[in-house]
């Protein structure tokens, strides 16, 4: 279980910031590309972190504030002085507290349709059959492909449909990024060269569980800033949420 207190610390600063820093980009509707970026931002905001964990004060890895630190400064990068780094959002909590729930509570959420939530499942399923070890990710990915295909086949609405792409993307993004952390004992999230930590043997986490993590927030995050800015807010949520819930999922586990 994880620590709320951490993950609060970190998704205020993760999760809905990120609602700022995109709230402009407008996605077009039936826009596939769209989603996929909600993964290639998930991406490359967990490698910002990666490239800096050196930099946090006192523990690299297991700073809260620092994690926090990094990621308002891959947000808002462009935006010094502004108003990025204080524009939370429902978004935000909605998506770093999804992560605190069980699978079954999570997917029996209101918000979701019959449709939405059967999705959900399935992808949850692909991840509880990665778990520990050395996990086959090629598999993983090919089943996360088989089902948006799926899901893209059905007839339902803009908004239905958006929040399965989402937790496709993320899927897809978690199970390609965290495949090549596993699969390389010298990256920095594992004590390698750079991270000024001990080395931890990618035996030791539990990455169905990071997946699933990636997907709670990724959700969470969506539905929540559907709210303050639409789909755009939705969007951003999403890439902000599973962020954040990946780099806390994975702290929390070296730490336990």
């Amino acid at each position: 279980m994880m620590n709320p207190r951490l993950i609060l610390v970190v998704g205020l600063s993760v999760a809905l910031i990120f609602a700022y820093f995109t709230a402009s980009a407008q996605p077009r509707p039936g826009d596939p590309s769209r989603f996929d970026n909600v993964g290639e931002q998930h991406i490359e905001g967990l490698e910002f972190i990666a490239d800096n964990l050196d930099s946090i004060s006192e523990n690299p890895v297991f700073s809260a504030a620092g994690i926090q630190r990094l990621t308002i400064e891959f947000l808002c990068y462009d935006k010094p002085n502004s108003k990025c780094e204080s524009s939370a959002s429902r978004g935000a909590l909605d998506g770093i507290l999804s992560v605190e729930m069980t699978d079954d509570e999570f997917l029996a959420d209101p918000a979701f349709t019959n449709r939405q939530a059967f999705y959900l499942a399935r992808l949850f399923e692909v991840f509880d059959a990665i778990g520990l070890g050395q996990p086959n990710f090629d598999l993983a990915v090919l089943k996360i492909n088989t089902i948006e295909e799926e899901a893209l086949g059905e007839r339902m609405n803009q908004r239905e449909r958006a929040a399965i792409l989402v937790a496709t993307s993320v899927a897809r993004s978690s199970a390609v990024y965290w495949a090549s952390v596993a699969n390389d004992p010298t990256n920095r999230w594992l004590g390698g060269p750079g991270s000024g930590n001990d080395p931890v043997p990618a035996g030791r986490i539990n990455w169905g569980d990071v997946g699933k993590s990636d997907l709670k927030g990724a959700i969470g995050g969506f539905f929540g800033g559907l709210f303050g800015g639409g789909l755009a807010g939705g969007l951003a949520g999403a890439a902000g949420g599973a962020i954040g819930a990946s780099a806390v999922e994975v702290v929390d586990q070296l730490l336990d």
